[in-house]
């Protein structure tokens, strides 16, 4: 004798019986669905419209992947969620196969942890084969679509995993960008004000007309490197040039009135 479960009040009844002894429940009319309560297993769901769940199932995994460089946790947690429903399936199969139900769980005890276990069980798978649109009449495909989802999961994960990595690697590279930035900004404070008081030291040698000192302090300006700030630099540099060429013309007049015109000529050329 095979028991079963009431469709109409969950007893445990044989479902060879006429009618449920407790609820009156027509079973032997059934007929064609009996299968639905061997074992007293939960009677899968079969999918109302596949190809409603097929264009649903394809958006849900496209967004999942398109927001993974940006939300890496979206997909990796929607695939841990496949994978829990995978699994919910899955439990149901071995529960099915190892005959559990029927050995430990009765139907009318609720005392026992078998019993219970099974009742808060039978929930989750329900559940997952509702919302994995398994079909009652084909092992096969069931098979296939739980292996499709199991992978589909273990995918979704992957893509979450890669992209939460390639995102703490790109946080990363930011943040070395950025102390390489305030290192460089730092050596080249520091070289502009070195500058500065070399170009300072050369303006004080033209107050006192010491261009050769002037042009010593600016020859120095010049060698420090990663400078930055160069428009003070030519401005000194204009000015030592317009105060040499003050020099020799003053050099050259004095030359011409005391009669040496060669050496007047050789000043200003």
């Amino acid at each position: 004798m095979t028991l079963g479960r009431c469709p109409e009040c969950g007893n445990c009844v044989s479902t060879h019986a006429e009618s449920c002894p407790k609820c009156a429940f027509p079973i032997a009319k059934l007929g064609s669905i009996q299968a639905k309560f061997q074992e007293g297993a939960t009677p899968p769901t079969v999918a109302a419209n596949p190809t409603k769940h097929r264009i649903w199932l394809g958006l849900l995994v496209a967004a999942a992947l398109f927001t993974a460089p940006c939300i890496p946790a979206f997909p990796f947690w929607l695939g841990a969620i496949v994978l829990l429903l995978c699994a919910g399936t899955m439990v149901q199969v071995v529960f099915d196969a190892s005959g559990f139900g029927k050995r430990f769980a009765k139907p009318d005890d609720t005392t026992t942890v078998s019993s219970r276990l099974v009742a808060a069980i039978a929930p989750i798978q329900g559940l997952s084969r509702r919302i994995l649109r398994f079909n009652a009449n084909s092992e096969t495909g069931n098979a296939i679509r739980l292996a499709f989802y199991s992978f589909l999961g273990f995918l979704l994960m992957a893509a979450g995993q890669v992209s939460a990595r390639a995102s703490a690697n790109r946080v990363r590279l930011a943040a070395m960008k950025l102390q390489v930035e305030e290192k460089r900004q730092q050596v080249a404070s520091k070289a502009n004000a070195e500058v500065a008081a070399f170009l300072a030291a050369a303006q004080k040698s033209l107050i006192t007309n010491n261009l050769r000192e002037a042009e010593s302090h600016l020859e120095l300006a010049r060698r420090v490197p990663n400078v930055t700030q160069w428009n003070e630099f030519h401005v000194v540099a204009k000015r030592i040039a317009n105060a040499k060429a003050a020099n020799l013309t003053a050099e050259a007049v004095q030359a011409l009135r005391g009669g040496e015109v060669n050496t007047a000529k050789q000043k200003i050329n």
